[in-house]
């Protein structure tokens, strides 16, 4: 299990700060409070789907680029999008990127973890740490973070390589091909409501 160190104080409390934070330490502090918040949650038979949601949903707005995450996901499909297909497209998308977050935590959060390194590349700072799951099998994950007016936010994860916000543009962009954007909206909302509903 992740093991817990930090509190979820200082999750808010960094986002408050002025001062120019350490990555691994925010990072750190968020996967500790998954041990001391969400792992009881998801263990409890009685936790309703609702507390997970809440603390993910404060995570996501708290630590998450979601102006960056919105816009990257569609890659170059985005510049060619009017204002109200932008205002649209992400009412959709937060909902979207908060139910795959939490399947992606129900996924990992039981495994240890360690903190590699950190290290530059580009404008951004890359955290890469190690899961180990049960049977002894690591995972890669890598933590993408740039710093806006001293506060590390999340801008991707990448699983063994694998980066979610690839992941969502490849798909995003098969979908807008084949159906439309108009069409693809609705089924953005109607496979986030299929996911929500297999969580709760």
């Amino acid at each position: 299990m992740i093991r817990a160190r930090l509190t979820l104080t200082l999750l808010l409390g960094y986002a408050q700060s002025a001062r120019a934070e350490d990555p691994a330490v925010v990072l750190q502090s968020v996967l500790d409070d998954l041990s001391s918040l969400w792992v009881p949650l998801n263990q409890d038979p009685t936790a309703s789907y609702d507390s997970r949601r809440a603390w993910t949903v404060n995570l996501v707005n708290q630590r998450f680029d979601f102006p960056h995450m919105s816009r990257s996901s569609l890659g170059s499909r985005w510049n060619r999008l009017s204002d109200q297909e932008r205002e649209a497209y992400r009412a959709l998308f937060r909902p979207a990127l908060i139910e795959n977050v939490i399947d992606w935590l129900d996924a990992y959060v039981d495994q240890n973890f360690e903190i590699k390194s950190v290290r530059p590349s580009g404008r951004n700072t890359e955290i890469i740490t190690r899961f180990t799951q049960v049977n002894g099998i690591t995972v890669t994950v890598t933590w993408v973070t740039r710093e806006t007016s001293g506060i590390f936010l999340f801008r991707d994860v990448r699983v063994a390589g694998l980066s979610l916000i690839a992941d969502f543009r490849g798909k995003y962009r098969q979908l807008i091909e084949r159906e439309g954007f108009e069409r693809f909206l609705e089924i953005l909302a109607e496979d986030t409501a299929e996911l929500r509903a297999q969580q709760s």
